[in-house]
């Protein structure tokens, strides 16, 4: 079998899912040159993520289209190498603003942690596929899960450890767990992040600027404040791009936490009505898919793929609007940031793998040798 036949026809069948997520990214890069259109270096941002765009749609791409048996093959060797740089990075990475969460790299830095979510959340549905007793499942699941947890906690990334403790457990509780321990979770995790509270003093900062929002407003509620002024100012149909005053002199950070904000100043409240539209689209289209999916294994991975993205879209929407403390999460696709958008595009990737008809491309290669 030749791989350009074998690469032609499965792209026949690819293209038509890959292409929204490409446009969705395309305008997620727009949307980063608009918001860094007044600064000193406008193409700075938006150039690095080009290049990022490129490395990330030939990710989807490829992951899209590769067997099933292969993707299933390189599934462990790529979860064991992203969750031993989730380790080291605690030991070698940089620190930002508390964090130590990226690698440093010539040009450009990564972040394990963002590539991660998709494996994890593979890696923990296979475990409850698993043909254990309930407590062998268990115990696996609930330790493999804690393997990825603390490496994040540690860094600490209060966000993304919020998104992966998330994703565990609608895992879990979807795939038929006990209630009982999903009880248990949810009280471990009350009392981590009492813990953390108590010991972090900027993180009560941030809960008491949620509570409190105008409490402090020049200083640590400067940041929701902007959220609420851009989005006032880009009313229902939006401004001219390049022409989003908050987002040239105030709003901080527009292109990554606050892309939902200076995207809205633009495109107004009907815009962010469609980005909202099509997240909701994608998680329509997977879970209706995923339930016509006759293997359990590769359902729930659908499911909890769709979930998770769709969960930090929402969690970052919440943000920006005041329905949850400040966390820094990016929006999917849309925010600045290598890392968060080859994750996106690696997480879709699988899913359009697995709800692609088994052997259709291989038969169809298989015939059309035969009939040459």
């Amino acid at each position: 079998m030749k791989i350009k036949d074998y690469l032609k026809i499965e792209f026949t069948h690819t293209w038509k899912y890959i292409t929204p997520f490409i446009c969705f990214a395309l305008w997620g890069w727009l949307a980063i040159y608009n918001s860094t259109f007044f600064s000193a270096h406008p193409f700075y941002s938006s150039s690095k993520q080009f290049a990022w765009l490129i490395i990330s749609t030939t990710a989807l791409t490829y992951i899209s289209m590769i067997p099933k048996s292969m993707l299933k093959k390189l599934l462990m060797p790529a979860s064991f190498i992203i969750l031993s740089l989730i380790w080291l990075v605690l030991f070698h990475g940089i620190t930002v603003n508390g964090m130590t969460g990226w690698f440093s790299l010539p040009g450009f830095n990564i972040q394990p942690s963002e590539l991660g979510k998709p494996f994890f959340a593979i890696l923990l549905c296979r475990v409850m596929s698993l043909e254990l007793s309930a407590n062998k499942r268990d115990l696996l699941f609930f330790t493999t899960g804690l393997f990825w947890l603390a490496p994040i906690l540690l860094q600490p990334d209060y966000g993304t450890l919020t998104i992966y403790s998330t994703t565990l457990a609608f895992i879990y509780w979807g795939m038929g767990g006990s209630l009982k321990r999903i009880l248990s979770l949810g009280l471990v995790l009350i009392v981590t992040a009492m813990a953390v509270i108590s010991s972090k003093r900027y993180v009560w900062v941030r809960i008491k600027t949620f509570l409190f929002p105008d409490g402090d407003p020049l200083n640590s509620g400067w940041h929701l404040k902007q959220y609420q002024n851009s989005l006032a100012n880009g009313g229902l149909l939006g401004n001219a791009w390049g022409k989003s005053r908050f987002t040239e002199l105030t709003l901080p950070n527009p292109q990554h936490d606050s892309i939902f904000a200076s995207l809205g100043e633009t495109v107004g409240f009907v815009g962010l009505l469609v980005v909202i539209f099509f997240i909701g689209l994608i998680l329509y289209f997977c879970f209706v898919r995923a339930w016509k999916l006759n293997q359990k294994e590769n359902s729930s991975i659908v499911y909890a793929l769709a979930a998770m993205v769709a969960f930090q879209a929402l969690l970052h929407i919440s943000v920006t609007v005041g329905l949850f403390p400040t966390t820094g999460i990016t929006f999917p696709f849309l925010s600045y940031g290598g890392s968060s958008l080859l994750s996106s595009m690696i997480t879709f990737g699988f899913v359009i793998n697995i709800l692609k008809k088994d052997n259709e491309s291989l038969e169809q290669v298989k015939q059309a040798k035969s009939s040459s």
